[in-house]
């Protein structure tokens, strides 16, 4: 039989991913970190005793779901860096070009 409150400790578990995916998705960058946050203390707690042979498939699909979850905010993540260095690379290209007009017509 599974404990009440490990199956809630789990269910927030899950939850916690699926918001850091969401968050991801929005780019809410300041989000994510702190559901990663809340995550991973829910995560020592809930590993701190191990689980019970009863609760063994719901932590592995679990498991299975978080490692996909986390996948993806990786490549996401991993999207908006390259994203917003091609945007700071834009913009030092465009405050050169500004200096150097302005050097020239000063």
């Amino acid at each position: 039989m599974l404990n009440k409150e490990r199956d809630r400790q789990w269910s927030s578990i899950l939850n916690l991913t699926q918001k850091m995916l969401h968050a991801a998705y929005e780019e809410e960058w300041d989000s994510l970190v702190s559901y990663e946050s809340q995550r991973s203390k829910l995560l020592s707690v809930f590993f701190a005793s191990k689980p019970i042979p009863e609760e063994s498939e719901m932590v592995r699909k679990g498991i299975t779901e978080t490692m996909a979850a986390d996948k993806e905010i990786h490549r996401l993540s991993a999207a908006a860096h390259i994203q917003i260095g091609e945007k700071l690379n834009k913009l030092a290209n465009h405050k050169s070009a500004t200096s150097a007009y302005l050097k020239n017509t000063g």
